[in-house]
């Protein structure tokens, strides 16, 4: 059967055969997931159109819903010209017919200018709506304005992306600071509702889709530009990786959080913060050291002066790391008078030079308790953290409290560390 037969007697069949040839003839190049989504794309390009009409070819950049980008001069539509030709002959002439074959053709040609574009903005609206759906009174508003004002490629993945570059690194830092600057009001606003993280890791985990179909686009026109984005984007996700992190933490109640002595984090928090900094580490081509930190002659100052004062001297190191350590480093209590140490992103020069100022610190001060002044000093054990390799956590910590033993040994009041040694799974 014809298809102005088709289209005078059964106008739904007409529509069958068009998404038909959509799916199968260029499954390959477009993926749509039912025919509401074809109806649900806006913006409509008339240059793209007349090109299409006129050369029967699309010569630009496909971009579809599963992410894969394909480069391609030559793919033509048949059932849509020929329907184009029936409707500018005026070969049927019912009204009815005319109106919805040209509304037909209208929205295929919609579908088809936007995957040319890149364009899928409404892949996010779907997104929100199904979110809305599933638990309607606690999604905040902010995660729709994240949503629908994160980056999208319209403007990035055009066949002239090669001649602007400076624009396209213009947009990609506009919107990712925005995105990341979101999360972080977002975090701060609803610290108290511990399932919030879920629904910024899905925001996180579309993000880094995106920035690979950017990559993959700009791979086509320049390889080295490609390279030079992603390690841009790497350093962008890191930051938003430290604030899934923490978003991940804040399900643990907020009162077992901190040693209620001493105000350092409490050992339940050592696995999970270590496995999500080790995670940023390796995006991020950074090293860390992890320590193990004892008081020495511990029992002796609870012998000597009570627990009450043995409990201001743990209070008072805890005080004095914290003096030194940066808002990027973390004290957690290990147990007794012993406690772990993580410095992040810094050479182990630097490394041995921030635990060296600690140990000056604590040697050099004093605590003041009913009446007596008690003078302490530590002992350190160093493991330097390859994050290019794959980490236990629990041999890592083994590690650094050999190296405490070791100092401990040889007359406390010191550092021993093994940079060159890597623990591997």
């Amino acid at each position: 059967m014809s298809i102005t037969n088709i289209a005078t007697h059964d106008i739904k069949k007409l529509e069958e055969l068009i998404l038909f040839e959509l799916y199968e003839n260029h499954k390959q190049l477009i993926v749509l997931n039912n025919k509401e989504d074809t109806s649900l794309i806006v913006q409509e390009s008339l240059q793209i159109i007349k090109n299409f009409i006129i050369h029967k070819k699309i010569n630009t950049n496909f971009y579809t819903k599963t992410g894969i980008i394909f480069h391609t001069k030559r793919i033509a539509f048949p059932t849509v010209i020929e329907i184009l030709d029936i409707v500018q002959n005026e070969i049927i002439t019912h009204y009815d017919i005319v109106t919805d074959l040209t509304l037909i053709v209208k929205l295929y040609q919609i579908a088809i200018n936007n995957i040319a574009k890149g364009y899928f903005e409404n892949s996010f609206k779907s997104f929100i709506f199904m979110l809305k759906k599933r638990n309607e009174k606690r999604v905040p508003q902010i995660l729709k304005e994240i949503f629908c004002e994160h980056i999208t490629w319209l403007d990035l993945v055009q066949t002239d992306l090669q001649e602007n570059y400076h624009d396209v690194n213009h947009i990609l830092n506009k919107h990712t600071c925005n995105f990341i600057e979101k999360l972080k009001l977002f975090v701060e606003e609803h610290k108290n509702f511990h399932n919030e993280y879920k629904q910024i890791e899905s925001l996180h985990k579309q993000f880094h889709k995106d920035i690979l179909v950017l990559i993959y686009a700009l791979d086509i026109k320049n390889y080295i530009r490609a390279y030079e984005i992603a390690n841009e984007i790497a350093l962008i996700s890191v930051e938003i990786e430290s604030i899934i992190g923490i978003i991940n933490i804040l399900e643990i109640d907020e009162s077992s959080k901190y040693d209620d002595l001493t105000g350092a984090l409490s050992r339940k928090l050592i696995a999970p913060i270590l496995e999500k900094e080790l995670d940023i580490a390796r995006i991020a081509n950074k090293k860390m050291t992890i320590s193990m930190i004892d008081i020495d002659d511990f029992k002796y100052v609870n012998d000597t002066y009570g627990h009450q004062c043995g409990d201001a001297v743990l209070k008072h190191l805890v005080a004095k790391c914290k003096s030194v350590l940066r808002s990027t480093d973390y004290i957690f209590r290990y147990g007794g008078e012993e406690f772990i140490i993580l410095l992040n992103a810094a050479n182990f020069t630097n490394a041995v030079e921030i635990y060296e100022k600690l140990r000056q610190k604590v040697e050099n001060s004093y605590i003041e308790c009913n009446g007596n002044k008690i003078s302490i000093t530590i002992s350190i054990g160093i493991e330097s953290v390859d994050s290019s390799k794959k980490i236990n956590i629990a041999k890592i910590i083994k590690q650094a409290d050999q190296h405490l033993y070791t100092a401990k040994n040889n007359g406390k009041n010191m550092i021993i560390y093994n940079e060159a040694k890597e623990v591997e799974k």
